[in-house]
């Protein structure tokens, strides 16, 4: 164990928190509490890729190609996405949200800028740069495990 454990769980924790509470704070909207939890997973990031891979997603989701496979055509079958063969090289599948899918997309985005907003209006403007920084550190450190992660493959895990 190293030396570093108990600040390292407190991180876990406070992770886990931010978490919950952003998922607390999502807009109630039926299509998405009615999804599976790596369907909505999966239809949040197509909306924030645009035009992705199965492959860039099994990246980023590092969950199995059979659950990925499930997911994706769930969200087909509801209409909220599509696939086609890119025009550059025809062995590659992108995907994308449909026309359904990108209205639900947006109608998220609204409902959660309106729920940001009356939270960060609360803010002074020193808060505001505060949280912007406190964000974009945790987005850089949150980058750094994943491709570290990436590069060590599963002995982190062991």
């Amino acid at each position: 164990m190293n030396n570093n454990f108990e600040e390292n769980v407190l991180i876990f924790e406070k992770t886990l928190d931010i978490v919950t509470n952003f998922l607390s704070a999502f807009p109630k909207i039926a299509e998405l509490e009615n999804m599976k939890t790596y369907e909505l997973y999966v239809f949040l990031l197509i909306g924030r890729l645009r035009r992705t891979t199965a492959k860039e997603l099994l990246q980023m989701l590092r969950i199995s190609k059979a659950n990925l496979s499930l997911t994706l055509t769930s969200l087909r079958e509801k209409e909220l996405l599509f696939e086609v063969r890119d025009s550059q090289d025809r062995r590659v599948v992108l995907i994308d949200l449909s026309e359904k899918g990108k209205k639900l997309y947006k109608r998220f985005l609204r409902s959660f800028d309106k729920i940001s907003d009356s939270v960060i209006n609360q803010l002074s403007m020193a808060e505001k740069r505060d949280v912007e920084k406190g964000f974009e550190l945790i987005f850089q450190l949150s980058r750094k495990v994943s491709e570290d992660i990436l590069k060590e493959g599963l002995k982190w895990y062991s």
